[in-house]
């Protein structure tokens, strides 16, 4: 009984980060991906090996604890004041509702792995007007988006708002 209590409280973890995975990826309030179904990784190899990849609704939602990672870890913290803080503190002016185009634009660079060249293709901007916008971001920010330890940083505390809903 203990430990099937231990697990109810993983399975929730897990819905939670499950929840911000479907929001990131573009589905309606925890509906189904583009194709209609949400499965997770090991399924969907496990049915592509022996043929049976099913099509549709017809597919399960089913994810695991591996599938869900730091944002699994970040849903277990939801609602601490630290982490809450931390990300605060990470994207100050970032996260006013203003700066919405500062906060895509940090996103967008993260996403591509802070490679400016192909930032710049993917948003239809030059690189030198891409670079101006990114050091004034990084004014902004306080810090240097060169940084590796920087760029995790803001990505963890990007992170942490959207398993948080801000």
């Amino acid at each position: 009984m203990i430990g099937a209590a231990a697990r109810l409280d993983e399975a929730g973890m897990i819905a939670e980060a499950a929840v911000s995975l479907l929001v990131r990826d573009g589905c309606a309030e925890g509906g189904p991906s583009q194709d209609g179904t949400v499965a997770d990784r090991a399924a969907q190899d496990d049915a592509a090996r022996s043929g049976s990849v099913r099509s549709g609704s017809a597919r399960r939602w089913c994810l695991r604890a591996q599938d869900v990672r730091l944002r699994g870890l970040l849903a277990m913290l939801r609602g601490d004041e630290r982490v809450q803080m931390f990300a605060r503190a990470e994207l100050g002016s970032v996260l006013d509702v203003e700066r919405h185009e500062d906060r895509e634009l940090l996103t967008q660079f993260l996403a591509c792995d802070g490679n400016k060249s192909l930032l710049a293709q993917r948003i239809h901007l030059s690189r030198p007007a891409l670079c101006g916008r990114l050091a004034r971001l990084e004014r902004r920010l306080g810090v240097s988006l060169d940084d590796p330890e920087s760029r995790t940083s803001l990505h963890v505390a990007l992170l942490i708002t959207e398993v948080e809903g801000c």
